[in-house]
């Protein structure tokens, strides 16, 4: 049986990355992608690399299948490795695109500067920035100028910012409160609605249910409000009925006698709204903050 070559994982790589040049799977592939690129990574105590010498680049390279093969042979011949490896790219027609790539350079026979002016060798790479750690072994990937989803700008908010958002505007304004969290939710739920409509067109999805279930529950789960699952939808009365699983907001409400949801209620609502181009509400009539293993809201249109 022939040895496996070494270099056959970074080859099907640049397979993956050549076929983003096709502009093919592309949606997937951009959440994906953001997902890995916008969450710190760690190597701390407990890994299995505790005991070696990991950097971080950040490569601009040109979208060509053998860019990988390149920079980890260059890597090789310096006793260094590639780690892990990941691309991302607002655009899929881009010509450049950006590797995110940690190295191990414990045994390695240069230093971190001279890695980078040898890949700046390569005539596929543009540019190539060394990050350093904010302490040994733990990267925080802040020179990516924030985060985009396709070409949109995209922020994040960690558990203690919109707990306090959410849980503090229901303590200081009550009822006021919870209807705003609902018409905030609400306006930007139509947004959402208005881009993956257009989205949708692109990709040649015109069919709500799939728009909902193929492009909407994706994305909505890539951005940690929780999994959204389409019960059903009827296209004829104007409604639909689904189920949230571990959302990230009435996980906040757990004990709460009555359905938590305003802020995630309002964004279905306002989502389907754009989509049906009626307006419609959300009522939420099973809740984890209340003990159910999932939040079922039944939207339909308002009367």
């Amino acid at each position: 049986m022939p040895k496996r070559n070494k270099n056959e994982s970074f080859r099907k790589r640049g397979r993956h990355l050549r076929r983003w040049a096709d502009n093919r799977e592309w949606v997937e592939r951009i959440i994906d992608l953001n997902n890995k690129m916008t969450s710190p990574i760690s190597f701390n105590k407990k890994s299995r690399i505790k005991k070696e010498n990991v950097i971080l680049l950040i490569i601009e390279v040109e979208a060509k299948s053998s860019v990988l093969n390149w920079i980890s042979h260059r890597l090789r011949k310096y006793n260094a490795s590639l780690s892990y490896v990941s691309f991302f790219t607002p655009n899929p027609k881009e010509r450049i695109v950006k590797v995110l790539a940690f190295v191990n350079v414990t045994d390695a026979d240069i230093v971190a500067e001279e890695i980078e002016e040898e890949l700046r060798k390569i005539s596929y790479v543009e540019n190539v920035k060394v990050i350093s750690p904010v302490k040994k072994s733990f990267f925080i990937k802040n020179s990516l100028h924030g985060i985009q989803i396709m070409s949109d700008r995209a922020i994040m908010f960690s558990k203690p910012g919109y707990e306090g958002l959410l849980c503090d505007i229901r303590k200081y304004f009550g009822t006021a409160g919870e209807a705003f969290l609902y018409y905030a939710g609400f306006c930007s739920g139509l947004k959402y609605g208005e881009a993956h409509k257009k989205l949708g067109k692109t990709l040649g999805i015109i069919d709500f249910a799939t728009l909902i279930d193929k492009l909407g529950a994706n994305i909505f789960s890539w951005a940690g409000l929780g999994r959204i699952e389409l019960v059903n939808i009827d296209i004829s009365n104007t409604s639909a009925t689904l189920r949230l699983y571990d959302s990230f907001e009435c996980e906040l409400g757990l004990g709460s006698r009555k359905p938590y949801s305003h802020f995630i209620r309002g964004i279905l609502a306002g989502y389907l709204t754009s989509l049906f181009s009626k307006e419609m509400k959300a009522e939420e009539v099973k809740c984890i903050a209340m003990g159910d293993p999932y939040c079922e809201f039944i939207v339909k249109k308002r009367k």
